[in-house]
C-alpha cells in the first residue's frame, strides 16, 4: 500500500511541474549541443578521419578528404584546417579505440568515419563521451546513429532511403520478385532484412532467394566488394536488370549489356532512381 501511494505522489508531482519542451527536432535539424572546443584565436582546426588501412574505398575517402580540406583552405578565412589520418584494418570495433586516441591524444576536433558503417557506428558511441561532432559521409547502414547522439551527422542516404526508392522503381516497372545477392559484410546484411522487410510492407513485392523466378536483380554491397559482386550478378542475371545502392557504381560496373539501376540523392533531400 505504501509503494502504491508513493507511486500516486510522484506522478502528481510530474503532472504538477510538466511544462512544454525548450526544444522540439520535428522541423529543426539537431546542432552539436556539446561544449565549444574551438579556441577563439585558434590557427589549426585538427580533423580526424577513421577509416580502413587498405581498399578502393579507403583510399577514395583519403584522397576526399584532403582534396576537400584543400579546396576549403583556399576558400576561407578562418583557422586552417587540418586532417588527421588513420588507417585500420582490423576489427571495426577498433575505431573506438583510434577515435579516442585521436581525441585525446592527438587534438582532433571532429571525427569522419567511414566508409563502413560499422567505423561509423563505433566513432558515435565514443563521441556520446567525448562531446565531439561525428561525420559520416557515406556509410549507408540505417543503424549507426542508433545510440541517438545529436551531433551524430550523416551525410548521405541510408540503405532505408536507397531501398524505398529501388523498391518503388523495380514495382513500377513491374519487377515485383527480387532476388537478394550481397557480400558477406555487415552492412550488406543489415540491409538485406530492410529489404525484405520493406519488400513485406508493399503487399505485391517479394525478396526472394531464388534467381530462377526472378524479375530482377537486387545487388547490395561495398566498392570493395563491388567487381566480384557485380560479375557473379551479371552471370545469374542473364540480361535481366541490376539494382543496387549508389556506391555500388563507384566500383567495376556491370557489362556493357547489362543495366545497373541506382539511385542518386536530389534536392530537398529526397532521391531519384537512374
Amino acid at each position: 500500500m505504501t509503494g502504491r501511494i508513493l507511486l500516486v505522489v510522484l506522478s502528481l508531482a510530474v503532472a504538477a511541474t510538466a511544462q512544454a519542451p525548450y526544444s522540439s527536432f520535428r522541423n529543426e535539424g539537431a546542432d552539436f549541443l556539446g561544449p565549444a572546443t574551438v579556441s577563439v584565436g585558434l590557427d589549426t582546426v585538427r580533423i580526424s578521419v577513421v577509416l580502413p588501412g587498405t581498399g578502393v574505398a579507403a583510399q577514395a575517402l583519403r584522397t576526399g578528404v584532403e582534396l576537400a580540406i584543400t579546396d576549403a583552405n583556399l576558400r576561407q578565412t578562418g583557422p586552417t584546417l587540418v586532417a588527421i589520418l588513420r588507417g585500420d584494418d582490423g576489427p571495426w570495433s577498433s575505431a573506438a579505440a583510434a577515435a579516442v586516441h585521436l581525441v585525446r591524444e592527438a587534438g582532433a576536433m571532429a571525427l569522419l568515419a567511414g566508409p563502413d558503417g560499422g567505423r561509423a557506428h563505433a566513432c558515435e558511441l565514443v563521441a556520446a563521451k567525448l562531446w565531439v561532432p561525428v561525420l559520416a559521409p557515406v556509410a549507408a547502414d540505417h543503424t549507426i546513429d542508433y545510440a541517438n547522439v545529436p551531433w551524430m551527422f550523416r551525410l548521405g542516404p541510408d540503405d532505408r532511403q536507397q531501398l524505398s526508392v529501388l523498391l518503388d522503381h523495380a514495382h513500377k516497372q513491374g519487377w515485383n520478385r527480387l532476388v537478394w545477392i550481397g557480400a558477406d559484410e555487415r552492412d550488406s546484411h543489415i540491409a538485406e532484412a530492410t529489404a525484405r522487410r520493406l519488400a513485406a510492407a508493399m503487399g505485391d513485392m517479394m525478396v526472394t532467394d531464388d534467381p530462377q523466378v526472378a524479375d530482377a536483380m537486387l545487388v547490395w554491397g561495398s566498392v570493395d566488394a563491388a567487381p566480384d559482386l557485380l560479375a557473379a550478378a551479371g552471370r545469374l542475371a542473364a540480361g535481366r536488370p541490376l539494382l543496387g545502392p549508389w556506391m555500388l557504381a563507384a566500383g567495376s560496373g556491370p557489362s556493357a549489356n547489362q543495366a545497373l539501376h541506382i539511385c542518386v540523392p536530389a534536392g530537398k533531400g529526397g532521391m531519384l532512381p537512374i
